[in-house]
């Protein structure tokens, strides 16, 4: 199934009010693992705060400029794109054993409070619950309540429950890479290997990657759809062979 972004938009406006998939139970979620390799453990890079002093200027014309100063708050990290903007309080957020919608505030307050927080071992815990919630807004779009990646397949369970084992791989959110693969050639490869026992795959991100397609038509669509963002990449730009980038243009 192909859907326009625009046509997607107004489906989100219309479903965040009316509900999400299973939305009989309660909005909470976050009880699913964080993904791993099965080979050797993939190495992960996460984004630090990027705050600079006067000891970050140039040593010369032929010298490499000092290393930042790193301040003590965090204000970002490395993570999936749009995984904190399509799923964070976005459209729903818990309300005690059921939920309510959300407003531009609380999506903003959260967003910086996803940004900034560091310890990774809490990622699941503060932020599944919502991410399940939301989820079942998000696969609901095609009108298919069990065609996302990893959904439990019933509409009549509770989000949480359909939609906690997807969650909690996505509030790990950073970019995984299986530095053991024999292979380069999937976004979300680390995690497709985890949840589906798909083909071992190094993950991470390449610049030929249509990352936005991919993740929608993984959250709306499920594996066997294609979501369209109406947005064509130049083709041939970027190879798709390490170092992946093109020539100085």
């Amino acid at each position: 199934m192909k859907t326009n972004i625009s046509t997607l938009l107004v489906s989100i406006g219309a479903i965040a009010v009316l509900g999400a998939c299973g939305d009989s139970g309660t909005g909470g979620g976050g009880s699913g693992g964080t993904t791993s390799s099965t080979g050797a453990g993939p190495t992960t890079t996460s984004g630090a705060s990027m705050t600079t002093s006067a000891s970050s200027t140039s040593t010369g014309m032929t010298g490499f400029p000092a290393m930042p100063t790193l301040g003590t708050t965090q204000i970002d990290r490395m993570g999936r794109p749009a995984i904190n903007t399509a799923t964070d309080d976005t459209f729903l957020v818990p309300n005690g054993a059921s939920f309510k919608p959300s407003d531009d505030a609380t999506r903003a307050a959260s967003e910086d409070a996803y940004n900034g927080a560091k310890d990774s071992s809490q990622w699941a815990t503060l932020f599944a619950p919502t991410m399940a919630l939301n989820l079942g807004v998000l696969d609901s779009l095609d009108g298919d309540c069990t065609n996302q990646l990893a959904s439990c397949g019933d509409i009549n369970n509770a989000t949480g429950t359909c939609y906690a084992t997807l969650a909690g791989v996505l509030a790990d959110d950073r970019l995984w890479v299986a530095t053991t693969a024999p292979t380069c050639g999937a976004y979300l490869g680390v995690e497709a290997n985890a949840i589906l026992s798909a083909p071992a795959d190094c993950g991470g991100r390449r610049p030929i990657d249509d990352v936005i397609k991919t993740t929608y038509t993984l959250l709306a669509t499920g594996p066997t759809g294609m979501f369209d963002d109406g947005i064509i990449a130049p083709q041939g730009l970027h190879p798709d062979t390490f170092p992946f980038m093109a020539a100085p243009h």
